[in-house]
């Protein structure tokens, strides 16, 4: 058999470390920021106010990973194994979380609006709902699986930073709790548009194609994949939507609090 020279092999290893301290560092930046913007949040509203905004965020990353299903796993292994072109490879994961997010977002926020208490602003609910819409084109999946970590790490660091200059500048103390709604919309929309235009740029990946056939074949695999994301995720923000329902906003933001910590460790 054959082997590898150790120069290639060296070469691999260089690279496999390389990608992963620009991801993990990418990961590291962004999860600061998520930090510091939840520890304003903390500070500036009142406990009840941030136990709602606790309660609707995992609400949405719950809602994230049922948009998502799996599908950027999938999709990078289809485009490792070259099963079909770029193009029709990213259609297809869009198409597939397009498809759930219309039917998922919708249903998840009319059921929490109608099993949360009064306490709870509804207008903050259908915010974060909304701002699932643009989750499908938040491919960072794409663009590790050709090799562009540096723009794949940039794409959440400039989510959260957009969030907390949305924050700083919208100041929900004094505006209302629902501008926190407006700024997770405006850093999703940020993200959306900052992978579009890094698509066109620096895959030169145009004439993306969206089909409705190709995305059910996708989910039809994704599934077992995404479901067990779910679980972990569900696993993870459960907690805070049970305290909310059954003790109120209250004892939500102080549990949140510290979940929010453990939260950004794991």
């Amino acid at each position: 058999m054959l082997k590898a020279p150790p120069a290639l092999v060296n070469l691999k290893i260089g690279r496999l470390f390389r990608d992963y301290v620009v991801l993990s560092g990418g990961q590291m930046f962004s999860k600061l920021l998520g930090f510091a913007a939840f520890a304003y949040l903390a500070r500036a509203l009142t406990t009840s106010e941030y136990g709602a905004v606790e309660t609707v965020v995992g609400m949405s990353v719950i809602g994230f990973k049922l948009v998502e299903l799996g599908t950027g796993a999938i999709g990078v292994r289809r485009i490792s194994q070259a099963i079909a072109p770029l193009r029709e490879v990213l259609g297809a994961v869009i198409s597939a979380r397009m498809i759930l997010a219309i039917a998922i977002v919708p249903i998840l926020a009319i059921s929490y609006s109608m099993s949360a208490s009064e306490e709870l602003p509804i207008v903050l609910v259908w915010l974060f709902a909304v701002s699932l819409l643009a989750a499908p084109f938040s491919h960072e999946w794409f663009f590790q699986a050709n090799e562009k970590m540096g723009v794949a790490a940039f794409g959440p660091l400039l989510k959260m930073f957009v969030f907390l200059a949305a924050l700083l500048a919208l100041s929900p103390a004094r505006n209302g709790v629902a501008m926190v709604g407006i700024a997770e919309i405006l850093a999703a929309i940020a993200v959306a548009v900052y992978f579009s235009i890094a698509t066109r740029v620096t895959m030169q990946t145009t004439n993306v194609r969206y089909a409705f056939k190709p995305a059910i074949g996708l989910l039809k695999d994704s599934a077992p994949l995404g479901g067990s994301a779910f679980v972990n995720a569900a696993g993870l923000y459960t907690p805070v939507l049970i305290v909310a329902a059954l003790a109120g906003a209250e004892a939500a933001g102080l549990f949140g609090a510290a979940h929010r910590i453990v939260a950004a460790l794991i």
